[in-house]
């Protein structure tokens, strides 16, 4: 049996994902783009759903040199540029951390310094206002999202962060308007 197509690796990861089981790298995967599976790298263009035409590579998850398979099971796609950098072990627990720890490329994606903003702002209101409850936050934030859009499906980097501040300073003027 020779390697699987593109398709059939996308295909086994997202029912893994569907059932339940969603794998430690692919927190935020957008499955109907194609994209490398390590940095998010868009291989197609916006709106092309076929992962076929992609330009990425199939990467074993534990290589053959180590008697890893040519199953879905054992395989991740990655652009060119991934596959060369990844590391090659017998243990599939290093691929994994690799991939995870990974910083993502494209916009949608939330980097370490994403969500290291996303905190410090939340950091700023804890000690701003001690009596802001996460119910204050959680009114705030449903007054502010509405405010934003997303871009080709999913909220980016800018959009979260902009939402965040918006967010936290509207809880700050409920709380001192007294409407919290």
């Amino acid at each position: 049996m020779g390697m699987p197509s593109l398709n059939t690796i996308v295909k086994y990861w997202e029912a893994e994902y569907e059932a339940g089981r969603p794998t430690p790298w692919l927190p935020t995967f957008e499955w109907h783009e194609p994209e490398c599976m390590a940095c998010g790298y868009l291989a197609e263009s916006w709106g092309n759903k076929d992962w076929s035409k992609a330009k990425l590579d199939r990467c074993h998850i534990i290589p053959r040199a180590f008697g890893g398979s040519d199953e879905p099971s054992n395989l991740v796609l990655m652009c060119k540029r991934c596959h060369e950098d990844s590391p090659d072990c017998a243990d599939p627990q290093i691929l994994i951390k690799w991939m995870k720890d990974k910083p993502r490329l494209i916009l949608g994606k939330f980097t370490p310094e994403t969500w290291k903003s996303i905190w410090e702002s939340l950091d700023q209101l804890v000690a701003d206002r001690p009596k802001i409850t996460g119910t204050d936050f959680a009114k705030a934030l449903d007054l502010q999202l509405p405010k934003f859009s997303d871009h080709f499906g999913t909220l980016s980097q800018g959009t979260w962060l902009a939402v965040m501040d918006a967010a936290c300073a509207s809880a700050r003027d409920l709380v001192e308007s007294g409407e919290a």
